[in-house]
Parts: structure tokens; sequence; C-alpha cells
């Protein structure tokens, strides 16, 4: 919101028993500035626009594609930088795991562990045939789910074939042709497993 810090997410409280919004919120500090919303783009059904005086603000070099419950306390994150459609290599694309019981503590920030970096996921088998490590490099990583208490999966929503972004690993020059992702979905298996929920896993995993 206006007067927030860029590196700052605010997290609403939604009270389920009074079914209504709670006038509180927590927070999340990203590793990062995120991107902030461009009022100046948004229009109504006849394309004019909602907010009228409204000024285009500098893109952020971050957003987040999913916030996920893990249980009661803990959420799943994905942060990301906005690179991997463009000519800019993508730098950060990464899974944290929030803990919403410590922001009492914290001045109302959650705490967050890094749970996976998608640039550097540990690859020892070479499932990846790119050494050591498999790289999810894409913009949109927009899902996370968990299959189990040791297995995420997730997923990059490809937005073929309106994305140049899927070609740039097909030329050198990293112009195209447009082309659909090798990959789209990954399963991760977790060294550590996560405190889930069971009625938050497919029933197969309960």
């Amino acid at each position: 919101m206006a007067g927030d810090d860029p590196q700052d997410l605010r997290i609403c409280v939604y009270e389920i028993a009074k079914g209504a919004f709670a006038d509180r919120f927590l927070k999340l500090r990203l590793e990062i500035p995120s991107q902030i919303v461009n009022l100046a783009s948004l229009t109504d059904a006849s394309g004019a626009r909602v907010y009228s005086d409204a000024v285009a603000p500098p893109a952020g070099p971050l957003s987040i594609g999913e916030l996920k419950a893990v249980n009661e306390r803990q959420l799943l994150v994905i942060e990301r930088d906005n690179h991997g459609d463009d000519l800019p290599a993508p730098r950060s694309k990464k899974v944290f795991l929030l803990d919403l019981a410590q922001a009492a503590k914290h001045d109302g920030y959650v705490s967050k562990t890094l749970l996976l970096d998608l640039l550097a996921i540990p690859d020892p088998t070479g499932v990846g045939g790119d050494g050591d490590f498999f790289r999810l490099p894409f913009y949109t990583i927009e899902s996370v789910h968990m299959v189990d208490e040791h297995t995420l999966v997730l997923a990059s929503d490809n937005n073929f074939p309106f994305s140049n972004g899927r070609a740039r690993s097909r030329s050198l020059d990293r112009r195209g042709p447009l082309a659909a992702d090798d990959t789209e979905l990954i399963l991760v298996r977790l060294g550590t497993p996560l405190d889930a929920d069971p009625r938050l896993l497919p029933a197969a995993a309960r």
C-alpha cells in the first residue's frame, strides 16, 4: 500500500469465524524490493482507466508467485524476479517457508526460512542434464503444492504462444523462435519433511 516499504508485503488476516478480514495484518520482508501494482494500467470493461490520475510506478524486480498454507501457522511462498522472459538473466527464484507464529515477536514480521533455490536445486543423479544442479529459471513460476510431507510440485505458466521467454535458451541471441517450455512441472524431494496438515494433502498421501 502507499507509504509501505517496497521490500515489505502485507499478509491480510481473514477471520473465518467472523466471515471478515481482521483489522490487522502481518508483514513479509522480501529479499529485494517488490514490483508495485501499476494502477495506471487498470481499465474497466469499456476500456476506460479506473484510476485516471494514477501514474505508472517504476518496475520492481520481484514478484510473489504463490502463497500456500502448510498448516495453521506455516506458509510456502514463491519469490521470483521478473527476469527469464527478457534478455537479462534470471537471478532470484526461491521458495521460502514462513512462520506466522513468530510475527508477534518481530514487530509483525513473519519469519522465513529458505526451502528451495530454484536456480540451484541439487541434482546428484543428473536428471536435468546440467551438472550438479537443476534450474527452473522462468519468469512465471506461479504454483507450489504439497504432494506429501517430503515432496513439492512446482509449476510454471508458459503463456505459450504469447511469451518469447520460452525461446531464450533455444538460440544464441535469445530472440526466438517461440517455443513451449521444456519443463513446466517439477517434483522436488525435500530432505526435511514439512509439518503438513493432512487436510491440505492429496487424499492418496493422507
